[in-house]
């Protein structure tokens, strides 16, 4: 397709569209010129105002307060912020992640000099092993100087129980530093600062209507943060001028969220229906994560279509107007098997990652979507199986 958006969009968990809100505002921005909002003049402080106004939104939306909100250029900066931003005294730090973190996470990890990481065990249901990590982190030889949890598994759409895992952790390390990446779960479960219980929480702007470019590192009162980009800037947290435009953006996109969260159970439905065609085709498939309504979103489908391509299938479907994706967006640009979906499988069938396509609904998908993905799945998988038979 030669669009920007094909007819079909199944990927809301890469990018989710603009809201017509968001637009809107952006156009107001666009159309009255941005100043900068450092400068001391009256269109710099308007600019100023309205960043001001936004923070405020964006902080209200997860049960924060406006001076904890610093802006980034998206989820990206906001991990390396927290992660690479961490002031630990120990020779020898460790920190913990898991398979499901995002790959910004694992490589801000990647970044620490001196540090080690370790990986927290998941169930091959796609969630965080609680009991096993509670044996790893409560022995008396552990150390855990940071933890970094995915509140919503960007390819399964599971949830995370962080509160619990934190409490875990508080109770053994209670000097560790807890943070938490809620990039995929804003908008889509409720997500409570205070109620997470952790020191530092991601934002992402363009999984809810917001452009990409913008985002936002929620920090506890009292930590103290080594600026990965130093400057004047959000409290000195952050340099750079800020981006305008997309910070009211984001605040637009956080006001919407009370409609983008009435919408799920549609989604949801949306979903299953999708599930239940896919299901039915001649190919044999797989369900990644197929647990109860309490442990997974319902926008996120991730299927293994057994013996073929998960990048030829991606190819195929965008012939055919349908955008999927194959794992992580913000790796499938080298269509390689997801590190996550092999996590899940184990070894044995090690093969499925090869052979896993992400769906992803949103407010915005129709029925309409969901049957002609089935209908251009259909015609895919049979012509790909064909092939593979000559």
């Amino acid at each position: 397709m030669s669009s920007l958006r094909p007819s079909i969009y199944l990927d809301h968990h890469a990018s989710a569209p603009l809201t017509p809100a968001v637009r809107a505002a952006i156009g107001t921005l666009l159309g009255a010129g941005a100043a900068n909002p450092s400068s001391i003049h009256g269109a710099g402080q308007d600019a100023r105002h309205a960043i001001d106004r936004a923070r405020v939104v964006i902080a209200r939306a997860v049960g924060a307060k406006p001076r904890q909100v610093v802006l980034t250029s998206g989820a990206t900066e906001a991990n390396h912020a927290a992660i690479r931003g961490c002031v630990v005294t120990a020779a020898r730090p460790v920190a913990w992640s898991s398979a499901l973190a995002h790959p910004s996470v694992h490589a801000a990890i990647a970044a620490l000099p001196n540090w080690e990481a370790q990986s927290l065990p998941i169930t091959p249901t796609g969630h965080i092993d609680l009991a096993a990590a509670r044996q790893l982190l409560d022995t008396t030889d552990a150390r855990v100087d940071l933890l970094s949890v995915t509140l919503v598994s960007n390819e399964l759409g599971t949830i995370q129980r962080v509160s619990e895992l934190v409490g875990q952790v508080r109770a053994s390390h209670p000097k560790a530093l807890i943070h938490c990446d809620a990039s995929q779960a804003l908008g889509r479960v409720d997500v409570d600062f205070g109620s997470l219980g952790v020191d530092l929480l991601t934002l992402s702007g363009h999984k809810i209507g917001a452009p990409a470019g913008i985002g936002a590192l929620i920090i506890a009162d009292g930590l103290v943060l080594r600026p990965v980009l130093p400057g004047h800037q959000e409290g000195e947290r952050r340099g750079g001028t800020e981006n305008l435009i997309g910070a009211v953006a984001l605040g637009t996109a956080c006001g919407e969220l009370p409609w983008r969260r009435a919408q799920m159970q549609h989604v949801r439905k949306l979903r299953d229906a999708l599930w239940a065609g896919i299901s039915e085709l001649e190919v044999e498939t797989v369900r990644h994560a197929d647990v109860g309504q309490d442990q997974e979103t319902g926008t996120c489908l991730s299927v293994a279509f057994v013996g073929l391509s998960a990048s030829d299938l991606v190819m195929s479907l965008d012939v055919e107007g349908v955008a999927v994706s194959a794992g992580s967006a913000c790796s499938s640009g080298t269509l390689s098997a997801s590190p996550v979906i092999a996590a899940i499988v184990g070894e044995d069938d090690s093969g499925l990652a090869a052979s896993t396509l992400r769906f992803s609904l949103g407010p915005e998908s129709t029925t309409q979507d969901v049957d002609g993905a089935i209908a251009a799945t259909a015609l895919v998988t049979t012509r790909l199986a064909q092939q593979q038979r000559r």
